[in-house]
């Protein structure tokens, strides 16, 4: 074969194969361009996929039911401001085209008598449709919904057919305690001497009384409506206790500053499980474990049945009757709730159950102290001498008093009964006082009339000498 045969075709043959290559090359881009957008259209229909079934599942569950309603409302508030704009449109034009003729009208008849000119432009401007106020339910008070029917869900105490009577207690405090106050929120919390005044005055005298004297803020006008819905026909000790110790916790929720917080018992701090979403009354009541109980399995105990039985049967730790427990300041006519019983509303242990409440609700016992099972030797030491001092000062005409000059005498008598203990080989030891008791609530027991009335000094000084038994026995 010649030379130049060979290198001819040595070249056609390179450049075939370059061409080739060549082909390849721009087949595998557009193949590559096409599967690119084939995944980019995937990913769209993908997304879009994901956002319909999204949607249809927050419509079709029952607790993203609320979220449908308010996206549809504000689907129909936008429509409305929509349409509000354009008639503000229509009538800003039919404005203008109004004061243009009104302009012209004027210079072209000047000489005209004043009283022929044209109306202001305010009596020709048409008042545009005031917008309807957006009208949007409150939110559920009842969290979380129950995953069978409940009768505080199914109840409906704004339809007109229901009565008041029939109404769900549960679900009508929560919406009570949970209202938000929309045109004039709640105000601080100004003067306590005011704040102990109306639960006081509300139990006394009546709310009608409290409202007359102008002092129901929007606070007791929420505490009113509890107390009317469930402890109208309690005690009135026990309303009183429970409307200031609610009032202690309302004032920490609506102003939660750290003077609240600290005014607040220990036991009204929140636990744990409080944290997770619940209805708002739970945090309400005194008894953490009840809490507790109510965060998960509050629909055991949201019948009408558990708030009557509830209300009949609490009680609080408390001596005296219902006088001792507030004063009144003759100077400004206002009352105030004594101290002592301040105190002891703070105390955990003095807010108990009759024992038929845990007749229906067993698993409560160990929540909830037990009236009658109160123990009768809480840590208050009762000491002698209190016991002597309280009684003189009580009993001026007893004629056995002179002899106790002064606390050196008290002290001889201590010291007397440790000595006789000590001779019959016992350790001398102090009594305790039932719960809630002091020494002169004690002595005072002693006086009433179901009890020895002839009990003097010295013969509770008796009871004290001997074998030390006696003394005991007055409990």
């Amino acid at each position: 074969m010649h030379p130049s045969t060979t290198s001819t075709t040595d070249s056609q043959n390179g450049s075939t194969s370059s061409s080739t290559a060549e082909a390849r090359r721009l087949r595998k881009r557009e193949l590559d361009r096409h599967a690119q957008r084939c995944a980019r259209q995937r990913t769209k229909d993908r997304i879009a996929f994901l956002e319909t079934r999204l949607e249809e599942s927050y419509r079709a569950e029952p607790g993203r039911r609320r979220v449908a309603t308010l996206l549809d409302e504000l689907a129909a508030v936008k429509q409305q401001r929509d349409e509000l704009m354009a008639i503000v449109s229509s009538i800003q034009k039919t404005l203008v085209g109004v004061s243009t003729t009104t302009q012209h009208t004027q210079n072209t008849q000047h000489t005209s008598p004043p009283a022929t000119t044209t109306p202001p432009l305010a009596t020709l401007t048409p008042s545009p449709p005031a917008p309807e106020p957006l009208v949007v339910d409150e939110v559920e008070p009842i969290v979380p919904l129950p995953e069978v029917p409940c009768h505080c869900i199914n109840d409906t105490p704004s339809s007109a057919s229901t009565s008041t009577a029939s109404r769900n207690i549960w679900r009508s405090v929560n919406c009570t305690l949970t209202k938000s106050q929309q045109h004039a929120p709640s105000p601080k919390i100004a003067d306590t001497i005011l704040d102990e005044d109306v639960p006081v005055r509300a139990v006394l005298e009546g709310w009608q009384a409290v409202e007359r004297a102008g002092l129901l803020s929007a606070a007791w006008k929420k505490l009113r409506a509890v107390d009317e819905l469930c402890f109208a026909t309690c005690d009135q000790v026990v309303r009183l206790a429970v409307m200031a110790t609610m009032y202690i916790f309302l004032r920490w929720d609506t102003d939660p500053t750290p003077q609240n917080l600290q005014a607040m018992p220990k036991w009204y701090l929140q636990r744990p499980s409080q944290k997770m979403a619940h209805s708002g009354a739970i945090d309400y009541f005194v008894w953490p474990g009840v809490r507790e109980r109510f965060v998960f399995s509050q629909h055991r105990y949201c019948s009408n049945l558990f708030w009557n039985t509830f209300s009949a049967n609490l009680r609080i730790l408390w001596a005296h009757g219902f006088d001792s427990c507030y004063q009144l300041d003759l100077m400004t006519g206002r009352y105030c709730i004594a101290p002592a019983f301040r105190n002891q509303i703070r105390d955990l242990r003095c807010w108990t159950m009759l024992r038929g409440f845990f007749d229906h609700f067993p698993d409560l016992a160990c929540d909830i102290p037990t009236y009658d099972d109160i123990p009768q030797s809480l840590p208050l030491a009762l000491s002698f001498s209190d016991i002597l001092e309280d009684h003189y000062e009580e009993e001026q005409d007893v004629q056995d008093v002179q002899d106790v000059q002064d606390v050196q005498d008290v002290q001889d008598v201590q010291v007397a009964l440790q000595d006789a203990l000590q001779d019959v080989g016992q350790e001398p030891r102090m009594e305790a006082l039932p719960y809630g008791m002091t020494p002169a609530m004690q002595l005072g027991h002693l006086r009433r009339s179901d009890t020895a009335d002839d009990v003097d000094f010295w013969q509770l000084a008796g009871l004290v000498s001997g074998d030390g038994q006696g003394f005991a026995q007055i409990y």
